[in-house]
Formats: C-alpha cells, sequence, structure tokens
C-alpha cells in the first residue's frame, strides 16, 4: 500500500473516514498550523548531513514542539 498524495499506480490507497476524522488526535492533527521552511542549498557536499542535522535539531526545543519532516533532494551522478 501506497502512502502517498501521488501514487503511482492503481493499487490500493489509504483514506481516513469520517469516523477517523471525529477522533480528537487525527483532528488535531489535520486541522493543525503547518509551515514549509525552505532553506539555501549547503555550498560544502560533504557538510549536507552535518547542516541538515543542525537545522533539525535545532526544532528539539522549540515551545511548539514541531514535527519535523526533513526533504532534500539532491543531485547526484547516477
Amino acid at each position: 500500500m501506497e502512502l502517498t498524495a501521488t501514487p503511482r499506480t492503481d493499487g490500493e490507497t489509504f483514506t481516513l473516514t469520517a469516523e477517523d476524522g471525529r477522533h480528537d488526535l487525527v483532528a488535531r492533527r489535520l486541522n493543525a498550523v503547518k509551515r514549509l521552511t525552505v532553506h539555501p542549498p549547503v555550498a560544502d557536499e560533504k557538510a549536507v548531513v552535518t547542516a541538515i542535522t543542525a537545522k533539525a535539531l535545532g526544532y528539539k526545543d522549540a515551545a511548539d514542539r514541531p514535527a519535523v519532516v526533513v526533504f532534500v533532494e539532491m543531485d547526484l551522478p547516477c
């Protein structure tokens, strides 16, 4: 089962039911404020992992305790 907003197959997809939406935790997460922060690229290829880790860990003591998702797109030679 793919868990994606853009499935690439005609297979089974995951969806929430109306009952799921009435669950307190699910409702809070669905209605939570979502923010996107785009950081500039790291010039030193060898420092990418360290830089990403430092940025993500910078949120660990935030008062609003955000969930952090890291998306990285790298142009690597095949």
